[in-house]
C-alpha cells in the first residue's frame, strides 16, 4: 500500500499528490469525450443529440482542460495539518468541523459513481476560507451544472432527467448554498473522485483517520 510522502507520527503536513498518470489519464479521457461529442454532432439526426454532443465539448474540453491544467500546476489532493484539511480545490476544514470521513456514492443511487466524501459539523469555517478565486470557480462550475441540467432536461433516460432536474437546482452564487446543496445530493458536505488519488480509497481514508487521531491525542497531551 502506498504510504503518505510524510510519517504520520511526526505530526509534519502530509500531502496526497496526483499521481502523474491519472493527470495524462483524465487527459486522454477528456479527449476522447471530446471527440465523442464532434461525432454525435455530425450524426445526430435532433437537436437533441446535437446538444448532448455540444455539452460534451464543452465539459469535457473547456472544463476537462481546466481541471488537468490545474493538476499540472498543483498536483495536490488534500494536505493534512494539525490545524486541519486543505482541500486543494477550493476551501479548509478544520478538525474540529470533521463529523466523519467516508466511502459513498453521488445522488444517481448505488449506481452511482463512487466518492470519497468529508461531512461536517458545521460548515461555516469551511466556507468561509474559500478565496475570491475559489468562489469565482464555484459559481462558473454552477452555472456550466445549470446549464447541462437544463439541455438535459427532456432526455429520453429517466435517470438522466433525474440527473438534470439536481442539476438545475444547482445555486449559482451563494457558497453556503452550493455547499447545501452538495449535502442533499449526496449526503456529504465535501465530495472527491477517488480517481485523483492513484490509489485505494479506504486507504485513503485509513490515513487521513490515523492522522487525525494523532492529532487527538497531541492535543490531550498538550
Amino acid at each position: 500500500m502506498e504510504t503518505p510522502a510524510t510519517p504520520i507520527g511526526s505530526l509534519e503536513p502530509v500531502v496526497f499528490p496526483i499521481p502523474r498518470w491519472t493527470v495524462f489519464a483524465l487527459a486522454a479521457g477528456c479527449l476522447a469525450f471530446v471527440l465523442l461529442g464532434l461525432f454525435i454532432i455530425d450524426i445526430a439526426g435532433s437537436n437533441f443529440g446535437k446538444t448532448v454532443g455540444a455539452i460534451s465539448i464543452v465539459f469535457f474540453g473547456a472544463g476537462g482542460g481546466f481541471a488537468v491544467l490545474r493538476m499540472l500546476r498543483v498536483p495536490v489532493v488534500l494536505t493534512l495539518s494539525e490545524e486541519g484539511i486543505l482541500v486543494q480545490a477550493g476551501g479548509f476544514i478544520p478538525w474540529d468541523d470533521v463529523e466523519e470521513i467516508g466511502i459513498g456514492r453521488t445522488g444517481a443511487g448505488p449506481a452511482g459513481p463512487k466518492i470519497i466524501g468529508i461531512r461536517l459539523k458545521s460548515s461555516e469555517r469551511y466556507i468561509a476560507s474559500f478565496t475570491p478565486e475559489e468562489q469565482r470557480l464555484m459559481r462558473g462550475t454552477a452555472r456550466a451544472g445549470r446549464v447541462a441540467g437544463a439541455a438535459l432536461r427532456n432526455a429520453p433516460m429517466r435517470s438522466t432527467r433525474r440527473g438534470a432536474r439536481q442539476l438545475g437546482s444547482l445555486p449559482q452564487r451563494d457558497p453556503a448554498a452550493m455547499v447545501q446543496w452538495v449535502r442533499n445530493v449526496s449526503g456529504w458536505d465535501v465530495t472527491l473522485s477517488p480517481l485523483v488519488f492513484g490509489r485505494p480509497s479506504a486507504g485513503v481514508i485509513r490515513d487521513i483517520e490515523t492522522y487525525h487521531q494523532a492529532v487527538r491525542k497531541r492535543r490531550r497531551r498538550f
